[in-house]
């Protein structure tokens, strides 16, 4: 799948996470899922995941935008008009995308739909507190098939990422959900029931991610998982 708006919507984001989520969905998701992003900036790393997922599914995304006074560790400065100027000129099916605009610490998993989500991307806020609450709301809300995707986690700016990571991972509450490979500053994260399946079948893919620009590298432990590093 080609992805035409990576070149002129604004943002940050290595082209082969888009690419692995791709690959992920097809592999995996089936053909009816909805996807989430907390923290859309403009929309760069979202309306990739918008393209990916199939129609009706809806397009949920998060962010403060103009509440900056939420944004406590000034972690991007999202522009709702941007963001909605890019959706009507990129998106796929811009209808289904419904935007919220709130603090990612107030998301009732109940109102969007436990365990129905495909993809959810976390990219808001980058303090330890966020990182936390957003994996542990992600986990309430993943379809048993799907994938999370955390940003920024080895960015050594942002180690608030990394340190609620590895605290979500190694609490109680990480019930459900499993790491299973870290690349292109991102960690993907699966349901603890599919994660060695996940591995496997990401294994048995080399060559075939070889051929769109994604290399393994080795197996890596993170926060007691062992894990795959994409290259």
């Amino acid at each position: 799948m080609d992805f035409p708006h990576l070149a002129n919507v604004e943002g940050w984001l290595v082209p082969q996470a888009l690419t692995f989520t791709h690959y992920f969905a097809e592999c995996f998701l089936g053909d009816e899922f909805d996807s989430l992003e907390i923290g859309v900036h403009h929309g760069k790393y979202f309306l990739g995941i918008e393209q990916i997922t199939p129609v009706p599914g809806k397009c949920i995304a998060v962010d403060v935008f103009s509440r900056q006074d939420l944004n406590i560790d000034n972690s991007g400065l999202g522009n709702k008009q941007i963001f909605e100027n890019n959706i009507k000129d990129w998106a796929f099916a811009p209808r289904r995308v419904v935007v919220l605009e709130l603090d990612s610490m107030d998301i009732d998993p109940q109102q969007l739909g436990r365990n129905k989500f495909g993809i959810i991307s976390i990219d808001g806020g980058h303090s330890r507190e966020h990182t936390f609450q957003d994996l542990k709301t992600a986990q309430d809300l993943l379809a048993p098939n799907g994938l999370i995707v955390l940003d920024d986690i080895l960015n050594q700016d942002w180690c608030g990422v990394v340190t609620g990571a590895l605290d979500f991972f190694n609490s109680p509450y990480s019930s459900r959900i499993s790491p299973v490979a870290i690349g292109f500053n991102k960690l993907f994260i699966t349901h603890f029931s599919t994660a060695l399946a996940r591995k496997t079948q990401i294994l048995k893919s080399r060559k075939d991610l070889e051929g769109l620009g994604i290399g393994i590298s080795k197996l890596t432990p993170f926060g007691g998982h062992e894990i795959i590093s994409l290259v």
